[in-house]
C-alpha cells in the first residue's frame, strides 16, 4: 500500500482517538482507533511498514497520555509484530474475521489491565460492563477500518494494474 495513505489513515486514526473521541466518550469507555487501525492494517502491509506506523502511535499517544512514557509505545510496537506474524501465518487469502476475533481478544486483555484498580472500587458489573462496551466499540471500529483499507488496497491494486497495462 502507498506511504502517503498509510501516513494519512495513521492521521486520521491519531485525530479521531486523541482529539475526537475524548471529548465525546460514553460512560467513560473511548474505544481504542489507533489499536483497530494497527491490526487491521497488519494484513496489509509489510512488517517494517507496520513497525513504523506502531512507533509513531506509540509515541504520539505517550505524548497525549497522562500514563507513564512508553506504556502505549510497547504495547503498540508489541501488537503489530505478534498481529503481523499471527494473522498472516499459514493463509493466502485474506479473512475479514481473524482480525476481528485477534482485536477483540486484544481488547480485553487490555480493558482487564487498564480497569485492574477499579476491580476493587466498583461493582464487578460496573467493570464486567465497561469491558464490554470497550470490546464492542473497539470491534466495530476495527470493522469500519477493514472495510476502508480493504477498499483503498482494491483501488490501490487497480491503479498499479492500469499503469502497468499502459
Amino acid at each position: 500500500m502507498k506511504t502517503l495513505l498509510l501516513g494519512i489513515g495513521l492521521a486520521i486514526a491519531l485525530v479521531i482517538q486523541l482529539f475526537v473521541l475524548q471529548s465525546w466518550q460514553t460512560g467513560g469507555i473511548t474505544p481504542n482507533v489507533l489499536l483497530a487501525f494497527l491490526v487491521v492494517l497488519s494484513i496489509f502491509v509489510k512488517s517494517e511498514q507496520l513497525l513504523w506506523l506502531s512507533l509513531v502511535a506509540g509515541v504520539l499517544s505517550d505524548f497525549y497520555s497522562t500514563s507513564d512514557f512508553g506504556l502505549y509505545l510497547g504495547f503498540y510496537l508489541l501488537v503489530a509484530i505478534i498481529a503481523k506474524y499471527l494473522l498472516k501465518f499459514g493463509e493466502t487469502e485474506f479473512s475479514w474475521w481473524r482480525p476481528l476475533v485477534f482485536l477483540a481478544i486484544l481488547c480485553f486483555l487490555q480493558a482487564i489491565v487498564i480497569n485492574f484498580g477499579q476491580f476493587s472500587s466498583l461493582y464487578w458489573w460496573a467493570v464486567t460492563k465497561s469491558i464490554i462496551q470497550y470490546v464492542v466499540f473497539t470491534t466495530f471500529a476495527g470493522a469500519i477500518w477493514y472495510l476502508i483499507i480493504k477498499q483503498a488496497d482494491d483501488f490501490i491494486k487497480k491503479l498499479t494494474v492500469s499503469r502497468v497495462a499502459r
